[in-house]
């Protein structure tokens, strides 16, 4: 998994003032999901949205 997705995220959170511990809890939300489905960029993520305009 790209650690730059979990970097760019905690940086937004980091702006937003986000506390600590949802920071954590939303990144390894993210992880888990990520590694869940097997992705392994930033186009795996938009991979739905590509497919929901196909139909």
């Amino acid at each position: 998994m790209s650690r730059k997705i979990l970097d760019d995220m905690r940086d937004v959170m980091r702006r937003r003032h986000y506390s600590i511990r949802t920071e954590r809890s939303y990144c390894d939300w993210v992880k888990h999901f990520v590694l869940h489905f097997n992705m392994k960029s930033r186009d795996d993520l938009s991979e739905g949205e590509k497919r929901e305009k196909k139909d």
